[in-house]
């Protein structure tokens, strides 16, 4: 039986949700903490996601997070999986049957997804029911000799806040930042954010968001005439510094971008890549 999650306890989603990736290409170290931080940073919605339920057992899920983009109402695939020993039954393919109703029911204009670059088979199975592929998103890595702080930064410049709620994304980014690296997700986790800004003349050239734990970066941002790598090399420095991680993490850069060459210019190395897709209602 296929329902809605609205009901389900945060713990039967988090035990299946591990069961679900617990042999997933990309290692998840996924404690109970920061799952319920991807859920808020991605703007989970319990109400608009569907399990698989095999009496009272949750075996698949498709968790959809909900926003209101310009005059656009969106879903985006927080996660999509299938308890291991049910792997191979199409009950996935049935939870993506499901998403056109939801869209309509719930009027909801887009469903935007990433799937990686080389699982051809999720690929065809989304392509079958509608989506194409929208863009290309590659994901690097970075490491540094830079010294880490000796406390790290936890205070934020009050100024600078408003700046970024306020931020046109398109005059400082080179690319439309993904879902889960939007300022929507910065604002839905802030206090575990921390934001380098590089200042001249009192003016906001650049900046950029880190996680202070983990290292992944949300955003790197420029103003046009500033997009060197030496306004870049100032803050993935700063941002280096002021995480608990070793190594910088940057999902989701659009191939193709000046973003791109940019950060392969200052050393950043590309790990695996993805691709976004949509499904459009209309």
């Amino acid at each position: 039986m296929i329902t809605t999650l609205e009901n389900t306890p945060f713990d039967m989603i988090y035990d299946a949700f591990v069961d679900a990736f617990s042999e997933y290409e990309v290692k998840m170290d996924m404690p109970k903490d920061k799952l319920m931080e991807m859920f808020s940073a991605r703007s989970l919605s319990k109400e608009k996601s569907i399990g698989y339920f095999e009496g009272k057992n949750l075996i698949g899920f498709l968790l959809i997070g909900y926003r209101e983009i310009g005059n656009l109402s969106v879903f985006y695939d927080v996660a999509t999986g299938v308890r291991q020993i049910y792997q191979g039954q199409k009950i996935a393919d049935k939870l993506i049957c499901e998403i056109k109703g939801l869209m309509i029911a719930n009027k909801v204009d887009k469903f935007v997804l990433e799937v990686l670059e080389h699982n051809v088979a999720a690929q065809n199975l989304y392509m079958k029911y509608g989506f194409r592929t929208s863009r290309r998103l590659r994901c690097y890595e970075y490491s540094s000799e830079k010294k880490k702080c000796s406390h790290l930064n936890n205070t934020e410049n009050a100024t600078l806040d408003i700046q970024l709620n306020n931020l046109s994304i398109s005059e400082y980014c080179t690319f439309v930042p993904s879902w889960q690296n939007s300022m929507i997700s910065y604002i839905n986790t802030k206090n575990n954010h921390y934001v380098a800004k590089i200042i001249e003349d009192n003016k906001l050239i650049g900046y950029g968001i880190v996680h202070r734990d983990n290292g992944s970066i949300l955003q790197l941002g420029m103003k046009p005439g500033w997009q060197t790598i030496e306004v870049l090399k100032r803050i993935v420095d700063e941002l280096y510094i002021n995480t608990q991680s070793n190594v910088l993490k940057c999902l989701n850069i659009e191939e193709n971008s000046i973003m791109e060459k940019l950060i392969l210019d200052i050393g950043f190395k590309n790990t695996i890549n993805q691709l976004e897709m949509e499904y459009n209602i209309t």
